[in-house]
């Protein structure tokens, strides 16, 4: 996840001229229960990737606007790149790559290099699931019509090669559940937590 309540936090400190007072931490951070969501069929852990369907890709309309460290760029790169490239990230320092296709590493380091995206000569491929092109899909059109279900965070956690999305309390994952299902969301993609909204103060 992206640490924006720090960064949040640090604004706050840096309004007014005179020194702030104490700022108590966000409460209610922790995630629980974290699963994957029920979409009406029997997955099990060899369930194919089913992209989006280029019908319901189209239906988005125009994508997002794109600029570096965007996840639309960073879709833009995955389907630009060999080896199904799910994301970069490090785990206890090393830096890990998420390939469909692990065996295209180098092919991989060689087609990141132009987009700015430095591959070390040491890093790990780890086996996924979804290149971040397909989760990006995904998450666009899973997110039409979310508003009013209790979401308090949603994103694509490139950590997990999935999409992962938290709701206020236990008694709102069902109707998240039934709206991911009507949006045909597919086997192993979501995971769905309890996080209760964010106090700051």
């Amino acid at each position: 996840m992206r640490p924006v309540v720090l960064c949040l936090l640090i604004a706050l400190a840096a309004c007014g001229g005179e020194s702030p007072s104490p700022v108590e931490p966000p409460r209610n951070l922790e995630p629980v229960n974290l699963q994957w969501a029920d979409v009406g069929q029997a997955c099990g852990a060899t369930a194919p990737a089913v992209p989006l369907s280029d019908a319901a890709r189209d239906s988005l309309g125009p994508p997002p606007a794109s600029f570096p460290g965007s996840d639309t760029y960073l879709a833009s790169v995955a389907r630009r790149v060999p080896g199904g490239w799910g994301g970069n990230f490090r785990a206890n320092g090393v830096f890990t790559v998420y390939l469909v296709d692990t065996t295209q590493l180098a092919a991989v380091r060689t087609a990141l290099a132009p987009e700015g995206y430095t591959v070390p000569a040491d890093a790990v491929a780890k086996q996924g699931r979804w290149n971040f092109a397909q989760l990006h899909d995904w998450f666009q059109h899973l997110i039409v019509g979310i508003a009013g279900r209790g979401v308090t965070f949603l994103d694509i956690q490139e950590a997990e090669n999935r999409i992962e999305i938290y709701v206020e309390s236990e008694s709102r994952r069902a109707g998240l559940e039934a709206h991911l299902r009507s949006r045909g969301a597919v086997c192993n993609l979501v995971a769905i937590g309890v996080q209760r909204p964010i106090t700051l103060f």
